[in-house]
Parts: C-alpha cells; sequence; structure tokens
C-alpha cells in the first residue's frame, strides 16, 4: 500500500495520519496474518529511523 502511495506522490512520511497503524503500513499479503492487536497500535514516525541511525553511526564511531 505504501509503496503504491509512494509511486504516485500521495505518500509523505513525515505527515503521517493519526489513524495510520501498524496494521495498515504492513504490506497487503501479511495483512491478514497479523494479530488483530496490531490494528490498534500507532506506527513508529519515520523520524526515529532516522534517529537510532544516527545514535548507532556515533556509538560505532565512539567504540573505534
Amino acid at each position: 500500500m505504501t509503496e503504491a502511495m509512494a509511486l504516485k506522490g500521495e505518500y509523505d512520511p513525515w505527515a503521517i495520519p493519526d489513524d495510520f497503524t501498524v496494521y495498515k503500513s504492513a504490506p497487503q499479503w501479511l495483512q491478514p496474518l497479523l494479530h488483530p492487536h496490531w490494528q490498534t497500535q500507532k506506527a513508529v514516525h519515520p523520524f526515529w529511523n532516522y534517529f537510532c541511525g544516527l545514535y548507532l553511526l556515533f556509538g560505532g564511531i565512539l567504540l573505534i
């Protein structure tokens, strides 16, 4: 779903609506396999991917 939205240019990862859940962010082939609990859990904001990446980068540099 998100891949198709990205191709149309409608998907903006920085502007996630409040009803965007983990279930909606999963590919369509995976959605029937997910437990109903995941339909109520909000998806993590994409900002955290960048934050965690920078954290690991700086942590790795400090360990060298």
